[in-house]
């Protein structure tokens, strides 16, 4: 039970028993970030650790994150980070959010490296939040972004094509748009513009046509993919 977890971290971390650092240590790894929060606030009790010490700040990070204080977060900058990765995963999806959405806002390079570790989420959705912080990142996230175009959903490749259009300023013309601008037009299932965008859609294709995807973007992608290749 989660809220018996996170009653006795609280508990033992007042007891002052260092006997139970690695219980606590564990929690900090493996629990729900509610008993993550309240192992950081037992280990910083046990520990007798001092605020201006950064094993505080990152233990701190954890209870600062769980009562959604986000611009204290930030505040706290390179030293969120561990407590902001595993916040990226989180059960609770307030938590995950805010997490990434707070990312986006920090200027830290190991911001860039939790946002990564957000693209790896099994939900879409959380994936595509995770591009949207990116998006503020810009030049620098080129690489990330550029990854995502191999993602198992339509809209997070959408996301990923039409954010790198706008970073690198691309022309309409150019075939690096035509070939990005088919993600977007896949996942709107615009096909017949598919069509017309010739073999220069044939990278977005390939990867709507793998299994990962819907059954409707898989099919119409394979014939489409078929018409072109003619």
């Amino acid at each position: 039970d989660s809220s018996l977890k996170t009653g006795a971290a609280w508990a033992l971390g007042r007891s002052g028993d260092r006997s139970i650092i690695p219980l606590l240590e564990k929690e900090l790894k493996t629990g729900l970030y509610a008993g993550k929060a309240s192992a950081a606030e037992a280990l910083i009790r046990i520990r007798g650790l001092k605020k201006d010490s950064e094993e505080y700040k990152q233990l701190y990070a954890y209870q600062l994150i769980e009562k959604r204080k986000w611009r204290k977060v930030i505040r706290l900058g390179n030293s969120a980070i561990p407590a902001l990765k595993a916040a990226v995963v989180a059960d609770d999806e307030g938590i995950r959010d805010g997490a990434i959405r707070t990312l986006g806002k920090m200027k830290d390079k190991e911001a860039l490296s939790a946002l990564d570790e957000a693209l790896k989420h099994q939900n879409p959705f959380v994936r595509w939040e995770a591009l949207n912080a990116l998006e503020k990142k810009g030049e620098s996230a080129i690489l990330l972004f550029k990854k995502a175009l191999n993602d198992r959903d339509h809209n997070v490749r959408a996301k990923a094509a039409e954010t790198l259009i706008k970073l690198q300023n691309l022309d309409r013309s150019s075939d690096e748009y035509r070939r990005l601008y088919a993600y977007q037009l896949i996942a709107e299932g615009k096909w017949e513009e598919v069509i017309g965008l010739g073999k220069a859609a044939l990278p977005a294709l390939e990867a709507a046509e793998n299994k990962g995807n819907e059954y409707n973007i898989h099919a119409n992608a394979i014939e489409v993919l078929e018409k072109i290749l003619k």
